[in-house]
């Protein structure tokens, strides 16, 4: 095998490696960890098999079987050490992650995507605009490690433009806000001057919110399809079914994520606490420092409520995602780290080297 040493690759092999987000520190742990392979940046994951991008092009491989889900251990955008076959050896280290609880009553993580510089949390100006939606995205976000930046389409849709940037912001915590109309050409370069060479962004909204159109104005043609939104509720069809990478002639690559009708948190203490910094501030002058802010005496972020500081809706948002991470705490800890789901995972990693010996006799 060509080894994975950056010094061997050809300069537009190791540009390429450099606008992916591969990283000296990255180049240590694969010599590490995983001698005689290659890395892999994880495009698109589909039926049993992966597409990465490698430095001398496209691969596919097939993924390791196993009885989970491989959205509960491999996201788009997860770094990988492949062998020669295109087969997983196995996982780099994230600098971020996204995820969310699978949808319904399962209690399992679903990676969205991995390895993300931004999280774009896409929202149209339409029947779609929704600030507890906002909120919920940042606090996922920002447990996740990575920077969310509310981008608001169809300006040309919006009531009041100046009204609905306004409550955006206050809903953002402290996160850039910007509004774009894409028929219009209006904001797209703003919003591609935030993706450079060695920058991932992944987007994030609910169906019919202008994902994939804003995406096709980025790339300049349309490589995703959109189609047109309900006029009851301003929600589209699932045009976009899995994510997916892309890489920007100017640089930098943005990931496409289908619409989410349901956001459940999963594992998002320090999200909730960082999205809601007013909140966070508020809570420095409660007399308890414990304080749950509910039917304590002397708290500031109740008071700051009655006083009409704080706005109602805002804290009652806040007051229900607190809760619902403490309620997935509570059953992550009724289930046990043993559960047969996080071993079936911490197997499939494990046995990677294993599986990449056998595969090779």
């Amino acid at each position: 095998m060509a080894g994975a040493d950056e010094t061997s690759l050809s300069e537009e092999a190791s540009a390429l490696l450099s606008d992916l987000g591969w990283t000296k520190a990255r180049q240590r742990e694969l010599a590490r960890k995983f001698p005689d392979t290659r890395p892999g940046r994880i495009v698109n994951l589909s039926r049993g098999r992966h597409l990465s991008l490698t430095a001398a092009g496209y691969v596919w491989g097939p993924l390791p079987r196993t009885d989970t889900p491989s959205s509960a251990w491999l996201a788009v955008g997860d770094w990988v050490a492949l062998t020669d076959a295109g087969r997983i050896a196995g996982l780099l280290d994230r600098a971020t992650v996204l995820s969310r609880k699978v949808p319904g009553d399962v209690v399992r993580e679903q990676l969205i995507a991995a390895n993300i510089d931004y999280a774009f949390i896409i929202q149209g100006l339409d029947g779609d605009f929704n600030l507890r939606r906002i909120e919920r995205t940042i606090a996922l976000v920002r447990a996740g490690g990575a920077m969310p930046i509310v981008i608001l389409t169809k300006e040309d849709l919006a009531g009041d433009l100046a009204e609905q940037i306004s409550l955006a912001r206050r809903a953002a915590g402290g996160a850039t806000v910007l509004s774009v109309c894409v028929p219009r050409n209006s904001g797209i370069g703003a919003v591609r001057n935030l993706i450079g060479p060695g920058t991932t962004v992944v987007f994030l909204g609910s169906s019919g919110a202008g994902k994939s159109t804003l995406i096709n104005a980025l790339l300049g043609w349309e490589i995703q399809k959109t189609a047109a939104v309900r006029g009851d509720d301003s929600r589209g069809r699932h045009t976009t079914t899995s994510r997916r990478m892309f890489r920007l002639d100017t640089g930098g690559f943005v990931i496409d994520n289908p619409g989410m009708r349901e956001l459940q948190l999963w594992e998002a203490d320090s999200g909730v606490a960082d999205a809601f910094p007013d909140i966070a501030e508020l809570a420095r002058s409660c007399r308890f420092r414990d304080c749950r802010h509910s039917a304590e005496p002397d708290c500031a972020v109740t008071q700051a409520v009655v006083d009409c500081v704080l706005d109602a809706a805002r804290f009652e948002s806040y007051r229900k995602l607190v809760h619902e991470t403490e309620a997935m705490s509570q059953r992550e800890k009724l289930k046990g780290k043993d559960s047969k789901a996080a071993k079936n995972i911490s197997r499939a990693i494990r046995e990677l080297p294993k599986r990449k010996r056998l595969s090779d006799v």
